[in-house]
């Protein structure tokens, strides 16, 4: 997605690297068309943390704002907005110097002109009374040959830019501290000192003078093996050895301050030897990233690249975007894949089934509760008409009686013009009517029509007006 900010515009699919604060994004300065870095800091986070990290942040930008020098990365804008700070840098296409000595091995030659760019940026930075106090390869970019300092995030600008002037923060990275930090001690600018000759070791042998697992035995073996014994070790120069064991001095004040190594890199015979172009790294995929990302070219640019070139690009696009979701999704990609354990995959798959079926079921489970509730109030509705039920089937044959008994007294309040066959019909009908009652199988009979069969005109013409109501009010 690409992110508009004041005059600069990046690709947030495509990052360049990810630190404590925050992420760094190749974007494009939509002026000039220039690539430009842009550091990311969110500032809830910010707000989270202690005024330690704040006065951080802040220092890293005044320090960027103060230096102007080639080998030092080039403050451009700083942009605040409600959710972000962005700090805009110069955008250094070629990597760092991680990945250049992860690569090859440089010659001493090659390694003596790094060191002397390197210096040259501290030259800048002494002016300003700065000490980097996290100088390592991984903070030393390379633009077109040119090796610039970056990553000011641990600096500090000191009042007194002098040996007596101490500080105790612990800060930098472990390989690169001088002893006075590891330890736990006070040190000076010095601490930069020995961090450049560790770097500049590490160029020439192509690995670390110590090693260690941790801070402490880190110190330990750097008090117990001097660096002289390392150094005969190896085929170098006279300047290389002696540049590195006095810079690699432990005691501070016996190190050489930045005027003496500078005076040494000037009077080396190795500024005078013919200087072969420094290599830069061959893994080009955070350039090219967004070099073809719509943020960051132009229609010309796009329609300038070769057929074959575009193809590794967009390979290389891809792999970015895979590697970027197998970070995000990394312990769930690492046991799906442990091993040939079927069980395990089967109930990752069925997890995951159960997952989105649980989800699912909580979008649902407001309606299921009102349906619920209705089935609830049903079934309370049908086990009372149930049970009303109930009671009256019970009560039917009573009732039954009852209307038999109170249709047989209107009767018989007119026995002294009933005839005896008229009561054999009346009492034929009843029965017939009770026994349909309680069975409910057979239709109830017709008084009349039973009347009319068996009583002559006489009879069923005197009490037809008599009992034709009452007697037929049970069959309806």
């Amino acid at each position: 997605m690409n992110v508009l900010v004041g005059k600069f515009q990046f690709n947030s699919r495509f990052c360049l690297g990810e630190g404590a604060y925050g992420k760094v994004f190749l974007g494009q300065d939509t002026e000039n068309n220039e690539q430009v870095a842009i550091k990311q800091i969110d500032t809830k986070f910010i707000e989270q943390q202690d005024k330690y990290i704040k006065q951080q942040i802040i220092n890293e930008i005044e320090i960027l704002k103060k230096c102007n020098h080639p080998n030092i990365v080039r403050f451009i804008d700083l942009i605040d907005t409600p959710k972000y700070i962005y700090i805009i840098i110069e955008y250094c296409k070629d990597g760092d110097l991680k990945e250049l000595l992860n690569q090859k091995r440089l010659s001493e030659l090659e390694s003596f002109e790094v060191l002397r760019q390197i210096v040259e940026g501290f030259k800048e930075l002494q002016k300003h009374s700065i000490i980097h106090r996290d100088l390592k390869p991984a903070n030393i970019l390379i633009n077109n040959g040119i090796f610039k300092i970056a990553d000011f995030g641990f600096a500090k600008i000191v009042n007194n830019y002098s040996s007596t002037n101490m500080l105790k923060s612990l800060v930098g990275s472990p390989y690169y501290m001088a002893p006075q930090l590891l330890g736990y001690q006070q040190y000076c600018f010095k601490c930069d000192i020995w961090s450049l000759a560790v770097i500049y070791f590490e160029m020439i042998f192509g690995n670390l003078p110590w090693l260690a697992s941790d801070p402490q035995s880190l110190l330990k073996k750097i008090l117990n093996q001097p660096i002289i014994e390392k150094l005969k070790q190896g085929k170098i120069s006279q300047f290389s050895m002696f540049f590195l064991e006095k810079t690699l001095t432990i005691d501070e004040f016996r190190r050489p301050n930045w005027q003496e190594v500078v005076q040494m890199i000037n009077s080396s015979p190795l500024m005078k030897a013919d200087k072969n172009s420094i290599p830069q790294p061959q893994s080009q995929s955070k350039t090219n990233l967004l070099e073809v990302s719509a943020s960051c070219d132009t229609k010309s640019n796009i329609n300038s690249i070769q057929p074959e070139q575009q193809k590794k690009r967009q390979e290389i696009i891809f792999k970015h975007y895979l590697c970027q979701e197998i970070l995000v999704n990394k312990q769930e990609i690492l046991q799906f894949c442990d091993g040939n354990n079927v069980l395990l995959k089967l109930a990752f798959c069925l997890s995951k089934w159960v997952l989105v079926l649980s989800q699912q079921l909580l979008k649902e489970l407001p309606e299921l509760k009102r349906e619920h509730e209705f089935y609830v109030q049903f079934m309370h509705d049908i086990e009372e008409l149930r049970l009303s039920c109930d009671f009256s089937i019970d009560r039917a044959p009573q009732i039954c009686q009852d209307y038999c008994i109170e249709y047989l007294t209107i009767a018989q309040k007119n026995l002294q013009n009933m005839s005896e066959t008229y009561l054999l019909v009346l009492t034929e009908y009843l029965i017939n009517f009770t026994r349909v009652l309680r069975d409910g199988k057979d239709s109830p009979i017709d008084f009349e029509e039973l009347a009319q069969s068996k009583l002559n005109d006489y009879d069923f013409q005197l009490y037809h007006d008599i009992l034709r109501t009452n007697l037929n009010a049970i069959v309806i």
